[in-house]
């Protein structure tokens, strides 16, 4: 501000209103490029500095309740530059970085990977990746971190070249076993990932482009699949297309990436979903247009019944579109000013930066300014939940429930549900659905603070109904070689969720014939005219899901 670039952090509450703006003047060139949460609602801020002639790497914390800085490091890794792209709080409170920092002489930029600890005054492990480049991208996964960003092949002087975008991995607690994956190895392209997003245990899904050049130009769309150890990626089709955010939905196992388009006259906007047919392997639908004129594409997520939703600016305004298989409803939202490239591509990777309970925050600088958005998907004063059968829910359900004061917060189940087990421990919702159940069900809660019940908050929860193997017994018959006979092997079969069950299949025995009687339902065998001893046969028994199983027959042949 007033010629400087300032680091500013603020608070809103569910309505949106503002409840404190921090602003941090450190030079003349500060800029914040990622926050993440505390449990307890303290802000992790990252981003560069510039201290000693250099720019310097910048980590702080602030306060939850007014946004005073709780302490603040400038971070020197003994190069010319350093800075901080990304920050996640592990859960034993320590903060891991994802940057970059310089090499050969001051002249190179490389990825770098660090861990603080929880106040950020000792460096636990770092590593640098090998090639030119910066690492932008960050998921926690339990015990392992997975990181991203990309290498360029030549730089010189700020002057750069075609490039890679890589993923990979290693362990939270020392760093060690890494892993790392490279897109686009020996094309002269520039390959670039704008989103990163965990997908799942041990599983992360991302979206980006790879193009002629760094701004973009015949841009082709490109998500992938990244399990730490091998990676998949999927050309989204297009051309002058970029892939800016990527959602993924644990429900359905799905993803849906929301793209910007260049087109004669200007630039549109599209949301992709891709289903998971495989651990590693995507299903993509055809692209979904949404409508608007020189439009660009800002973030997308899912919401609780597994629609996808996208924020979007155009001529015409802001707008956010909801959708499936294809667009069911556009709300139009007050002008955004979110900046654009030379070409009309987003500058602003707009990475997705923190979240807490339904709301999550944006933000991002283009090369016009910085700019900050926020996107919330909020689906009324009821909590929502949409989870498969036979798995339990253990959701936060306080954090969202916007209570005004300070003091201890509590829960309690008022309101049992009809179909299973509920508790509120800790300001966690733990509900176990009876076996086999699935449909609709409902709870209620109390809210409480320092003991005062100051609302009772219902529970919305839908279990999908996921497809369990039918119930089929072998079978052992005894009878005489002068016939065949007809067996009913399915007469104490049973499945959850179908009540047709079918034989698809028989093998043959050592002697005589098996086959399949014309009600599908039960088997025939026919044995060789005078054998006598015991043979077997498998038959395979398939429900209307698609499930089968085998079970065998023994069958001992008598005069």
């Amino acid at each position: 501000m007033s010629g400087n670039s300032d680091i500013v952090v603020t608070k809103q509450d569910r309505r949106g209103l503002y409840v404190w703006t921090r602003r941090i003047d450190l030079s003349s060139n500060d800029q914040g490029r990622a926050i993440d949460l505390r449990p307890n609602g303290n802000v992790i801020v990252t981003g560069t500095t510039v201290s000693g002639g250099a720019t310097r790497l910048f980590l702080a914390e602030l306060s939850n309740a007014d946004g005073s800085v709780v302490w603040q490091r400038i971070v020197d890794n003994g190069g010319s530059q350093d800075t901080g792209n990304d920050v996640k709080v592990a859960p034993d409170g320590s903060i891991v970085v994802a940057g970059s920092s310089t090499a050969l002489l001051g002249l190179l930029e490389v990825p770098r990977i660090m861990k603080f600890n929880s106040d950020g005054t000792s460096q636990l492990w770092s590593f640098e990746l090998a090639g030119i480049g910066t690492a932008r991208h960050l998921v926690l996964d339990g015990g392992t971190v997975f990181y991203a960003g990309e290498r360029r092949l030549v730089e010189l002087l700020g002057v750069q070249a075609a490039g890679n975008a890589f993923v990979g991995r290693c362990n939270l607690s020392n760093g060690g076993s890494r892993d790392n994956e490279v897109i686009g190895l020996g094309d002269l392209t520039y390959e670039k990932i704008h989103k990163l997003e965990p997908a799942g245990p041990g599983r992360v899904v991302f979206s980006g482009w790879k193009g002629l050049s760094i701004l973009g130009q015949g841009a082709i769309p490109v998500y992938g699949v990244y399990n730490g150890s091998s990676l998949t990626t999927v050309n989204g089709g297009g051309n002058d297309t970029v892939a800016t955010d990527i959602a993924y939905d644990p429900v359905l196992d799905q993803i849906a990436v929301l793209r910007t388009s260049v087109v004669t006259g200007g630039t549109t906007v599209s949301v992709q979903v891709g289903a998971f047919t495989s651990p590693s392997t995507l299903s993509l639908s055809p692209a979904v247009p949404l409508p608007g004129t020189n439009s660009f594409a800002h973030s997308v997520g899912f919401t609780p019944d597994s629609k996808w939703y996208a924020y979007y600016a155009s001529d015409q305004g802001g707008a956010m579109a909801l959708g499936s298989t294809s667009l069911i409803s556009i709300e139009m939202m007050e002008r955004l000013s979110l900046g654009w490239s030379a070409i009309g591509l987003p500058a602003s990777e707009h990475p997705p930066q923190a979240k807490n309970g339904r709301a999550v925050y944006l933000g991002g600088d283009t090369i016009y300014g910085g700019r900050v958005a926020n996107n919330s998907y909020l689906t009324g004063p009821a909590d929502e939940f949409r989870f498969n059968e036979d798995t339990m829910l253990n959701q936060d359900v306080l954090r969202n429930d916007g209570v005004p004061f300070f003091g201890v917060r509590g829960g309690e189940v008022s309101l049992q549900p009809l179909h299973g087990t509920a508790s509120v421990s800790n300001g966690r919702l733990i509900y176990t659905p009876n076996p086999n159940f699935y449909g609709s069900d409902r709870l209620t809660y109390k809210l409480q603070l320092n003991g005062t019940t100051l609302a009772y908050i219902p529970v919305k929860l839908t279990v999908v109904a996921v497809n369990d193997a039918p119930t089929v017994n072998d079978k052992e018959y005894t009878i005489r070689n002068n016939a065949g006979v007809v067996f009913d092997v399915l007469n104490d079969a049973s499945d959850v969720e179908s009540s047709t069950l079918k034989i698809t299949g028989v093998t043959q025995p050592s002697s005589g014939v098996a086959s399949i009687h014309g009600s599908k339902t039960k088997v025939v065998y026919k044995p060789v005219r005078g054998f006598v001893g015991t043979v077997t046969f498998t038959f395979t028994t398939r429900d209307t899901g698609g499930i089968s199983v085998d079970r065998t027959v023994t069958v001992n042949v008598t005069n």
